[in-house]
């Protein structure tokens, strides 16, 4: 029997977040669709990350994988790009190894995804804070807070829940490129061509 291709899969890079990794990845736990990978991409951190990504894989049963880069890039965004050629999902997303996704995220971002046959969902970046305009200091907090409040603005000390980009897997191949490249940021090429191609902008 063939393996189920997730819908979605999330990827997250990751460097020295051995202090907030568990809570990144809890958020993925709460999320209301199911369907989905996880990729971390660790670049060389010198902290215990792996060690602590590695004792959490078990809650995803099976939909966590862990990647190690040869050598510190010092920059996300080679883990990212590394993190889509072992991907699996028909769509990708990003997630910082320090910030949060609401529950339903996801869940909305697939289902726009799929009704729209969209290549490339969008969201802006929030940040919550409950009923007394205080800051979440844990996503526990917030999923466990019935009444919260979350705003585009940001305050200080204030927790971000990370902006949202979900994309088509194989969109690279239907923009007749090869590859974003493996030295290259596939958040800013792929900006680049929208800005380019779609809305006729220019971007040097």
């Amino acid at each position: 029997m063939a393996e189920k291709i997730p819908l979605v899969s999330v990827i997250i890079p990751m460097y020295n977040a051995a202090k907030f990794i568990t809570q990144t990845l809890e958020c993925l736990l709460y999320q209301s669709m199911k369907d989905f990978e996880v990729v971390v991409a660790d670049d060389c951190s010198t902290d215990n990350s792996i060690e602590v990504v590695q004792n959490f894989a078990s809650n995803f049963g099976g939909r966590l994988k862990i990647i190690k880069l040869p050598k510190n890039t010092g920059t996300p965004d080679i883990p990212r790009n590394e993190a889509i050629k072992v991907a699996d999902g028909k769509y990708v997303t990003f997630l910082d190894d320090d910030d949060f996704f609401t529950p339903p995220a996801l869940e909305e971002l697939s289902t726009l995804a799929e009704e729209f046959q969209a290549d490339v969902v969008h969201t802006d970046e929030f940040f919550a804070f409950d009923s007394t305009g205080k800051n979440f200091s844990s996503f526990e907090d917030l999923v466990s807070n019935e009444t919260f409040t979350v705003k585009t603005c940001r305050k200080a000390n204030s927790q971000p829940l990370q902006q949202a980009t979900e994309i088509s897997a194989d969109i690279s191949e239907r923009m007749n490129e090869s590859s974003f490249g493996s030295t290259t940021n596939f958040n800013g090429q792929l900006g680049r061509y929208f800005s380019e191609k779609i809305f006729g902008l220019p971007t040097s």
